[in-house]
């Protein structure tokens, strides 16, 4: 199995952007390039790349009709299974009629994030009161699924203590194909890491001489983790937090 590209430009494209015609620095721009990649993964709480084949991920869902699970690519191979007694077990596989992707239609490029609870079941181990969200019954109104107080999935919040995490999905996790706007996040965050070979301390070297009776240099200070032009391209992209 070919491992997923993870990383959101190549070397070639940021030696273009910074007009470095040998190989002598190839390493430090890889290097700035992947970390700059996992910065955007962690600012927008979510993966852009692809990757490439279905896998697990266990989940706590908020409410028993629904539960965000961040970026899903496609439903080609994706089970959604629960743990209906709370035995750490995953013994219920839910049909494809008990449940749907969602958003309905993506908007394009854009990935799905959440699976909706359609028919007769429903999540257990929610983690905030059920009369707040309800499936869809077939009726519009109603709760499908029965309350299931309180081994039924969400009651123990009520005693104040977490519900273990009782949903099992498996999905194509990412996005369909990386966002221009992040390829360009990713080269402008890529720059300022690559740059930092250059730091002190903090310090990217004098920007002139201070004006004050001791004529000490002055210093441009790193101060931001991720530069404003990167967060702006970035804006519209935060997921929520899943557990």
């Amino acid at each position: 199995m070919t491992a997923p590209v993870t990383d959101y430009l190549t070397v070639d494209q940021l030696k273009s952007a910074l007009q470095i015609s040998n190989d002598s620095k190839n390493a430090l721009l890889q290097m700035a390039i992947t970390s700059a990649s996992r910065q955007i993964d962690t600012h927008c709480r979510d993966q852009f790349w692809s990757s490439g084949m279905p896998s697990a991920r266990v989940l706590a869902p908020d409410y028993p009709g629904d539960v965000w699970t961040g970026a899903y690519a496609s439903t080609v191979g994706m089970t959604v299974e629960t743990d209906d007694d709370n035995d750490g077990v995953f013994e219920t596989l839910w049909a494809a009629s008990d449940w749907q992707a969602e958003p309905l239609v993506p908007q394009a490029g854009y990935p799905f994030n959440r699976v909706v609870a359609v028919g007769q079941k429903f999540f257990p181990g929610a983690r905030k009161h059920p009369w707040i969200s309800f499936p869809y019954n077939g009726y519009g109104y109603g709760y499908a699924g029965g309350y299931g107080y309180p081994g039924g999935g969400y009651g123990q919040t009520l005693y104040g203590r977490m519900p273990r995490a009782r949903v099992r999905i498996t999905a194509n996790w990412g996005w369909p194909a990386v966002p221009a706007q992040v390829t360009q996040a990713c080269q402008v965050i890529a720059i300022d890491n690559y740059k930092s070979k250059d730091f002190t301390n903090g310090s990217a070297g004098t920007t002139g001489l201070a004006t004050g009776s001791f004529g000490s240099a002055r210093s441009s200070l790193v101060t931001h983790s991720l530069s404003p032009m990167a967060c702006s391209l970035l804006r519209g992209l935060r997921d929520v937090v899943v557990a």
